[in-house]
């Protein structure tokens, strides 16, 4: 005979394979309202009005026979019912109650007045025959909402009632509900409440018909079972199919029930076929269903033999052996013992992190010594080692990194405590070297180790391999998954796709190496990947795995919504792939502040943060690479851009090539760019930044390369010209050059990311190949695309002329071709390349292609225009003139048509135009009637910022007062001059929130500061020079004590005066000073918190460390700073 402990571990096991479906019945519904009817109930009215005479008579006769038994008619009548439901069935009662009725709606009427309905709104239970609500709370769903947080194939149900649906809707759990057949789906991923006999309505409802049935609503009567399998074939033949591969687990059923009876004759065949094939010795292996019953005895002998020639087990639930297995001795409420027994079907067995608390103790017999005597609990060690294979990612690990800490200074280490050290470290994602003590005990004791433990030891020291140096090769004599996946991890960090591909197609994966395999070809071929999932979905075992897998084959689908339901986890509570990456990168994202009282001037401290962090981030790598994921599957990001930056920038230093493999699964620009900024402007990896760089270069023109991963290569690569010498990268930056920007130039756009790319670049070619190679391309293909050309020649910083035949014949055929005005700004860009008779070719073409009418004339051309001219002597005049005629000229964007941002010629830009008296009155009139349309606009009295245009007024006074102040001389004669001056300078104080600069550089406001230094540079400029004493010495202060707002800015114009102003007077005793110690308090690594664009930064320290130098001062600050230039550390230092 059977125990119950094994039937109902048997179940257990099963259930934990997938392999069980639950079959609901009517008495499960008696969990949330014990008055829900069960069939003799539900039947009670019916038989009174088909039987009412035979009950009379039989209450007269008992009255007349035995009068003193003194039974009312209401207890007469219940016991007369249920004999007569014994005497004639339940089914037949109801096939006569229709024969008696007439007509098949009675039926579904009478059931719907019975059956309480569900009020979504109020929670209740509306009886509709008895017009009463009963008020429903969540402990009253509390079964129902165990069984549906179940893994179950299916939940199939015979009930009418909708509390099944209605309480997975209230808990958040996710089940399709199938009321008919063409519903149904035969994935094993779409899970469903299957409703076999009918869904209740409302007497009221349109719809009348049952899964294509017309004729009634619900399964009820004896021709509807027989009929069953005909009419509803689908809903049978999905059960049949359902026992045949798993296992049923019936709740609310009793062994008479209708229902039950009916199902298992539908089943019969499938049942005797599994008794027959089963094996004899192996009883428990028999069982097809559990029925699970809230009873305490044993069945009758007759209904056991029922049982048993059916596969059938019965567990009743109140028999004390059954309480004492499942832990609930206590419990004799039914709802409760369900839930209990529910709870245990579901657990596992304890969870895999509480163990660890109890697996070793840890004593110090002398306090004096510092090492610890560690004792492990071999029994809880076996559960711990068993689970393990259950719990493959590990999302807490604080019992792990207390026994490493513990064991650190520990000096015997047993084969136990090795084994559990090494458990440890496989699962808090940590690598050996971080516990140097350990690792140096471990490899002293080598010969000590097992077999096993060396191969661990080994695989945890290749990993750190991987993650640090993967461009070294990992040598295994054996195809073993473990190896063959660092192999795949090594390619894949050092961007060798072409060998990345091939090796995933000699990989043949076992277990969840199959998950490994399939997301790296992901890379390449998404459907061989998604295949490979599927696979292994359909055969793994273990939850988990499924759950996982499955979500990465929606990742790699991505289709919406999802094709592969996750619902079946979701409702399990298991942790996913999203829980679990949460629960890896929350600790990096969130940090949290120790509350103090406002004005405490204590110290805090913080131990260890640093190392936390390094974990922590270093944890969210390592989940990246075991679980495994990638950071993105485009469009579909797993982890967000500003958390991914948390996390990189505590271990990119340490380990730059995984770092950057999962950066480049991105496309924010700013994430992109900043990536590239910290490599480049990484100390720890000035030796690794060339090596990097060539990679991406390379791995861009290689057609191997994963088109989606392009993307970022140019983003990040840009920022590392700064930082690499040209020498290194040039070559195959010119193959991107021939490959991308030559066949496409007609098509780029200079706000195009790769464009951006390629300027970057430009700016630090220094080779006179290089140099000439640009050029000459561009003049041939400028004419396809004018603004790119510009864009591409300004980048060039080509500082002396270069005398190359074929470079100066390409610039004569350029010239020489000249029609269009806007190549006049190209012509503008190659100025220190041409020679005398290019530039009066230049000046000519002038003169044929611009008339001095022409108002509509691109205003970026005058710059160059008024250079060529200006040096030539020729056509000066026309420039002029279409400067004053053009209609930009002080455009403010007041127009009768409407209003538009300020769009103006910037002649304070404009130095070689040398205006004559007559000109310059013309500008002045045309300035006057400039702002008289402003000031007259409710723009630009509105000082609320609150427009949809930036329309920017300031930039346009601050222009209007640069003019004024300019020409000063020869404007100051007119009556209006200083009126209008005032006027001007007035509104732009109010505009721009400042008086004076000293105000402005009081401020926090960024913005400000750089009005100010330019105001105080146009003074340098104009040689107007009011004292600026004052205000220097706040700008220097501002650099002092490092504010970060507008300090970039700051420190240029620090440059810039020092080489404007001191190169003949003497900067104060005070300036001089006050740089000596801002040049010795800064560092790269100051710069780097002050989150600045440090190349630039640095060039100008560089630049100041220079200037003391000449002026004879020393210090190590200044020998610092020299150190960079000489040893070369940023380009155009």
């Amino acid at each position: 005979m059977i125990s119950y402990k094994d039937a109902i571990d048997e179940l257990k096991a099963r259930y934990h394979r997938n392999e069980v479906s639950a079959l609901v019945g009517a008495g499960f519904s008696k969990n949330v309202y014990k008055e829900f009817p069960s069939w003799d109930e539900l039947l009670h009215d019916m038989v009174v009005e088909l039987y009412k005479t035979e009950i009379d008579d039989g209450f007269q006769q008992r009255l007349h026979t035995l009068p003193k038994l003194n039974m009312h008619y209401i207890e007469y009548c219940n016991l007369k019912v249920r004999e007569i439901i014994n005497r004639e069935g339940y089914l037949e009662i109801v096939s006569k109650y229709l024969e008696h009725k007439g007509i098949r709606e009675a039926v579904e009427i009478y059931i719907e007045n019975r059956i309480p309905h569900v009020d979504e709104v109020k929670v209740a239970l509306s009886l509709l025959n008895e017009n009463r609500e009963i008020k429903l709370n969540d402990s009253d769903f509390a079964a129902h909402t165990q069984l549906l947080a179940g893994g179950w194939d299916n939940i199939y149900t015979t009930n009418y009632d909708q509390l099944l649906e209605f309480a997975a809707r209230r808990t958040g759990k996710t089940w399709n509900t199938i009321r008919k057949a063409q519903e149904l789906s035969f994935s094993k991923q779409a899970k469903a409440i299957i409703k076999l006999h009918g869904d209740l309505c409302k007497p009221q409802d349109p719809i009348f018909e049952f899964d294509g049935n017309c004729h009634h609503r619900y399964v009820i009567s004896k021709e509807d079972y027989i009929n069953y399998p005909r009419e509803h074939e689908a809903f049978t033949q999905l059960m049949r199919i359902s026992l045949l591969q798993g296992t049923f687990c019936l709740f609310g059923f009793s062994g008479s029930d209708p229902n039950f009876i009916s199902w298992i004759r539908w089943v019969r065949d499938i049942l005797i076929l599994h008794r027959n094939e089963a094996a004899a010795t192996d009883h428990v292996k028999n069982i097809k269903i559990f029925l699970i019953d809230i009873s305490a005895e044993r069945p009758s002998a007759d209904k056991q033999l029922f049982y048993n020639n059916h596969n059938i087990f019965h567990i009743p639930l109140l028999n004390h052996d059954v309480r004492a297995i499942i832990g609930a001795e206590k419990v004799t409420e039914p709802k409760e013992l369900v839930i209990e027994f529910l709870k245990y079907i579901y657990n596992r067995e304890k969870q895999y992190s509480e163990i660890w608390d109890t697996v070793y103790s840890c004593k110090r017999h002398d306090i004096s010594q510092f090492e610890n005597v560690i004792t492990i609990d071999p029994e809880v060690f076996k559960s711990l080692r068993r689970l393990k294979s259950t719990n493959r990612i590990v999302k807490t690990v604080r019992f792990q990194k207390q026994f490493l800490h513990d064991i650190y200074m520990n000096q015997e280490l047993k084969e136990d405590i090795v084994d559990l050290l090494l458990l440890a470290l496989y699962d808090t994602y940590l690598l050996p070297e971080y516990y140097r003590n350990l690792l140096e005990n471990l490899e002293n004791n080598h010969d000590k180790l097992t077999i096993r433990q060396q191969i661990l030891l080994k695989m945890l020291k290749e990993r750190s391999v991987t993650l640090k140096q993967p461009n070294l090769e990992i040598i295994s004599e054996t195809e073993d998954d473990t190896y063959a996946y660092e192999q795949v991890l090594r390619l894949a960090f050092r961007f060798d796709f072409s060998g990345l591909k091939q090796r995933l197609a000699r990989w043949s994966p076992a277990g969840n190496y199959f998950i490994k395999k399939a997301v790296f070809m992901s890379l390449f071929d998404k459907e061989a990947a998604k295949e490979l999932l599927i696979e292994y979905i359909d055969r793994e075992p273990e939850i988990k795995e499924r759950y996982y897998a499955t979500s990465l084959l929606n990742l790699i689908d991505w289709q919406y919504p999802p094709r592969y339901s996750t619902v079946k986890y979701e409702n399990q509570n298991i942790d996913g792939l999203y829980e679990l990456k949460d629960a890896f990168v929350r600790p990096v994202t969130q940090k949290k502040e120790k509350l103090k009282p406002y004005g405490y001037r204590g110290k805090t401290y913080q131990i260890g943060n640093r190392n936390t962090d390094y974990e922590n981030a270093l944890r969210v790598l390592q989940f990246l690479i075991e679980f495994p994921v990638f950071t993105s599957f485009p469009p579909i990001i797993v982890i967000n851009a500003d958390d991914w930056y948390s996390v990189f920038k505590y271990i990119f230093e340490d380990f730059p090539y995984p770092t950057l493999f999962y950066s480049l699964q991105y496309s924010s620009s700013d994430l992109l760019t900043r990536v590239g900024q910290e490599y480049a402007y990484s100390d720890h990896l000035q030796k690794e930044i060339p090596d990097i760089l060539i990679r991406l270069l390379k791995v861009y023109l290689d057609e191997n390369t994963p088109r989606w991963l392009c993307g970022g290569i140019p983003q990040i690569a840009k920022e590392l010209f700064v930082a690499v010498k040209p020498i290194i990268w040039e070559e195959p930056f010119l193959a991107i050059w021939d490959k991308e920007i030559l066949p496409n130039y007609s098509r780029i756009e200079s706000h195009q990311n790769f464009v951006k790319f390629i300027c970057k670049g430009l700016q630090y070619i220094k080779s006179q190949r290089s140099l000439i190679k640009i050029i000459t391309d561009c003049l041939v293909h400028e004419k396809q695309n004018i603004d790119i050309t510009v864009e591409f020649l300004y980048s060039l910083r080509v500082t002396e002329r270069i005398s190359a035949t074929n470079l100066q014949e390409a610039i004569s055929g350029f010239v020489a071709n000249v029609d269009n005005v806007e190549e006049f700004t190209v012509a503008g860009n190659l100025y220190r390349l041409l020679s005398k008779n290019d530039m009066r070719a230049i000046s000519i073409k002038v003169g044929e292609i611009i008339h001095s009418g022409d108002i509509d004339l691109p205003i970026h051309i005058f710059k160059a225009l008024a250079y060529f001219t200006k040096k030539t002597a020729i056509n000066h005049d026309i420039v002029k003139a279409a400067i004053i005629n053009n209609r930009k000229l002080w455009d403010n964007g007041i127009h009768q048509t409407g209003t538009s941002p300020a769009d103006y010629i910037r002649l304070s830009e404009l130095k070689h135009v040398k205006w004559t008296s007559e000109e310059l009155t013309i500008i002045y009139e045309k300035l006057k009637e400039s702002l008289n349309r402003m000031v007259v606009s409710n723009y630009y009295t509105d000082d609320s910022n609150f427009h949809f245009i930036p329309f920017e007024y300031d930039a346009l006074l601050d222009e209007m007062l640069e003019f004024l102040l300019s020409y000063q001389k020869v404007l100051s004669k007119y009556s209006d001059y200083q009126e209008l001056k005032q006027k001007i300078s007035n509104d732009l104080a109010r505009k721009i929130g400042f008086v004076n600069v000293e105000e402005a550089l009081l401020s926090d406001d960024g913005g400000q500061i750089v009005k100010a230094l330019n105001r105080m540079a146009s003074d340098l400029i104009e040689k107007r020079c009011p004292n600026h004493d004052k205000a220097l010495n706040l700008l220097v202060d501002r650099i002092l004590f490092k504010k970060k707002e507008g300090l970039q800015s700051c420190l240029e114009f620090v440059v810039y005066y020092l080489k404007k102003y001191c190169a003949a007077n003497d900067p104060s005793v005070d300036i001089v000073d006050k740089l000596l110690l801002t040049i010795s308090l800064y560092n790269e690594h100051v710069l780097r918190e002050l989150d600045v664009e440090i190349p630039d930064t640095v060039g100008n320290l560089v630049r100041i460390a220079e200037f003391l130098n000449k002026r004879g001062k020393v210090s190590p600050a200044i020998n610092y700073w020299l150190g960079l230039k000489k040893r070369h550390r940023f380009n155009g230092l």
